[in-house]
């Protein structure tokens, strides 16, 4: 009974050292796989573009004149940023004090953000899909992937209709690769309906 037993506990720790081995051979092979040329020039990219934007626009953005409808693009695409994240809706009512068209301001408005937020998307497109899923968890990637799936129009449009959460939201659709035109779609209607609350607003009490 004894032998036996020694060499039940002999094959048991045997079995605990293939496994553990072989967990130390996958963890190796993940990080291979996440850090592959391909992915790493496309790292490379993301932080370049991000660095660019916030270097020349940091900068236009301190010495940029009040009032001009210039000012007023390049503020508006700035806060769109995700990185940036300003609360750029104000800008409307303001421009719109200084005798600024409100029509004009409402396309400039509209224009300027899906262009962020395109970058945005993009940017969240370029991330290694690999480094997000190793990051979130696979399980829970998935299941964000598959709610975006199902409920992403909604989510989309909804965030965009308010300040600050609709840049946050087209990363995120960049790095699920979701639909790019049904994002783009429902990013300008949530955006549309926004600004369009926002004039009415000021024709009204202003």
């Amino acid at each position: 009974m004894a032998i036996k037993k020694t060499k039940e506990s002999v094959k048991k720790k045997r079995a605990l050292r293939q496994r553990t081995k072989a967990r130390l051979r996958r963890g190796k092979q993940k990080l291979k796989d996440l850090f592959t040329p391909i992915r790493i020039a496309r790292l490379g990219i993301l932080l370049l573009l991000i660095g660019f934007l916030s270097v020349t626009l940091g900068r236009e953005l301190l010495t940029v004149g009040q009032g001009s409808i210039s000012s007023y693009i390049l503020v508006h695409f700035a806060g769109y940023l995700f990185f940036f994240l300003l609360p750029v809706e104000a800008l409307v009512p303001y421009y719109h004090s200084l005798g600024f068209l409100p029509e004009l301001l409402f396309v400039l408005a509209i224009v300027t953000a899906v262009a962020a937020q395109l970058i945005d998307y993009l940017i969240g497109r370029l991330a290694p899909n690999r480094i997000t899923k190793h990051l979130v968890g696979e399980k829970r990637y998935l299941k964000i992937e598959s709610f975006v799936e199902k409920h992403g129009a909604w989510l989309i449009f909804i965030f965009n209709l308010f300040p600050l959460s609709s840049s946050v939201v087209a990363v995120v659709a960049g790095v699920l690769e979701y639909r790019w035109w049904k994002w783009l779609i429902y990013s300008g209607l949530g955006l549309i309906v926004k600004y369009l609350v926002i004039l009415i607003l000021l024709e009204t009490f202003v």
